[in-house]
């Protein structure tokens, strides 16, 4: 699974590789769709796919990014699975020009004369890796989850055993935590909590039955036994002497 997406304008290219190699030299992996899209695919598709097994959403800040329509759906499917967005300002924008749903954001500069590459990147990399370990649950189960609504809500995709468990646990220790849970996430982990409760009862009610039909069959025989020994004695008492 990528840990990285970076999402920017084409008139940010050189940027987009410096910070990209960045990424790379710390060992993080990164998708940009210079290198990811294979000819001949689907290429808005292959782009949301990279955004949903992203851990990370980086979006690169320029007034062309701000205005590209490409970009806007970007954020768009970042925000719809839940994704942590890391807005990086390369070129300067006017503030007020940003959607909403960058602005609330805490947005680090590369682009004013005293930010310097090196020391804005470390603060990336703080940002990014707060909390990375509900980050990466966070992807994973939104895969998941997705695969399970592209695939008709089919009951094999569901969640079972300890990877539900996990799956509840992890979602209620960090209700508070950005990213916040999906609501497909929570639609999915209630169908799977709801199917593994129905499966639990039949496998109960299988066992008792299964015991039930143990002890009725071990009362048979007794009363077989019993008959028998009877039947045998009054026998033995008919016999002419």
């Amino acid at each position: 699974m990528n840990q990285l997406f970076i999402s920017y304008s084409r008139k940010d290219t050189e940027f987009a590789r410096r910070l990209a190699d960045s990424f790379v030299a710390q060992k993080m992996e990164v998708w940009v769709d210079w290198e990811d899209i294979p000819p001949s695919v689907d290429w808005m598709r292959e782009i949301e796919k990279g955004i949903e097994e992203a851990n990370v959403f980086v979006f690169i800040v320029s007034p062309d990014s701000i205005n590209s329509k490409v970009c806007a759906e970007e954020v768009a499917h970042a925000i719809k699975n839940g994704k942590r967005i890391a807005p990086i300002v390369a070129r300067d924008v006017d503030f007020n020009q940003a959607p909403p749903t960058l602005s609330h954001l805490n947005w680090i500069f590369f682009s004013r004369p005293q930010d310097k590459f090196e020391e804005a990147f470390e603060k990336v990399m703080t940002a990014i890796q707060t909390d990375f370990d509900w980050v990466q649950t966070h992807a994973r189960l939104q895969v998941k989850a997705l695969e399970w609504e592209r695939n008709k809500k089919e009951v094999s995709f569901l969640l079972r055993g300890s990877d539900l468990k996990d799956a509840e646990a992890q979602i209620l220790v960090n209700t508070e935590k950005t990213p916040t849970s999906t609501g497909l996430q929570r639609e999915y982990i209630l169908a799977s909590r709801t199917d593994e409760d129905a499966r639990i009862e039949r496998e109960r009610a299988k066992e008792q039955q299964l015991e039930l039909e143990k002890k009725l069959g071990s009362r048979l025989r007794r009363l077989t036994y019993f008959c028998c020994c009877v039947f045998s004695v009054a026998y033995l008492i008919l016999l002419p002497g």
